[in-house]
């Protein structure tokens, strides 16, 4: 009876004393943190992130682009990551500078502790300190969406024209929101569950106003994007839409 005692006790503090994970939740790197990166104030709509996924990839946003690596844990909170390849698109000063400098920060981590009762990670290396905040998941429908991403062919990725923003806006069945230059409405249906499953778009009705060369080209490719986007996965308050063959298209933002 005492041995058994002794088991059952031993269990349920090895189960209190688990350090919780750093897998699932995508971080935010903290205001703090990112402007430390380059020693100067950023854009307040900068976003740098990091997300570890159980089959060891390690995935977010650097500012600007968008990287996809891999990672490594040890005992101890030891951790290594390769960031890997990045996205392509082109950003004005300093998000390329800060993009620049969180790859290279993240390539010398060495350890991470999940602090705030999980609602904090601290990542460590050398003379690198990086704050991060878990991001809370954001709903499908009810939300603005900016696009901060758009698939321009070949597997490149852009940006949308700076003083052109876009966002969508998705409500019972009810799209609105704009390209840019004009206005959108239209309708969509859905399956799926909070993070992800499958969106139809019905025609997009546009206002017609003139646009310029390029911004008019971005609002030709967001319209595109719409009408071949066949699935929807959010990470927190990031969403991507992608076609029936799971290609890429457009990446949205909470906002």
């Amino acid at each position: 009876m005492i041995a058994g005692c002794a088991d059952d006790a031993g269990d349920d503090a090895g189960g209190d004393d688990a350090a919780p994970s750093i897998v699932g939740t995508t971080w935010i790197l903290d205001v703090a943190s990112v402007e430390a990166l380059i020693d100067e104030v950023v854009p307040p709509e900068t976003r740098v992130t990091i997300r570890f996924e159980d089959d060891g990839t390690a995935s977010g946003a650097a500012g600007c682009n968008s990287f996809a690596g891999s990672y490594t844990e040890g005992d101890g909170g030891a951790l290594t990551i390769e960031p890997g390849a990045t996205t392509q698109m082109a950003c004005e000063e300093p998000l390329m500078q800060v993009e620049a400098a969180y790859i290279a920060a993240l390539a010398e981590l060495d350890a991470s502790e999940v602090v705030d009762e999980g609602a904090g990670l601290v990542l460590t290396g050398g003379e690198t300190t990086l704050t991060y905040d878990a991001e809370v998941p954001v709903a499908l429908e009810g939300t603005r969406w900016r696009i901060d991403g758009l698939a321009i062919g070949g597997g490149a990725v852009s940006s949308t024209i700076a003083g052109a923003d876009a966002d969508v806006s998705l409500d019972a069945g009810s799209l609105s929101g704009t390209t840019g230059c004009n206005r959108m409405t239209g309708g969509y249906e859905t399956s799926g569950d909070a993070s992800e499953g499958a969106i139809s778009f019905g025609a997009v009705a546009t206002t017609k106003m003139a646009c310029q060369p390029d911004v008019a080209e971005q609002e030709a490719t967001i319209l595109a994007a719409i009408e071949a986007t066949a699935s929807y996965r959010i990470d927190g308050s990031t969403m991507t839409w992608s076609d029936g063959d799971g290609a890429f298209l457009l990446s949205l933002v909470a906002s």
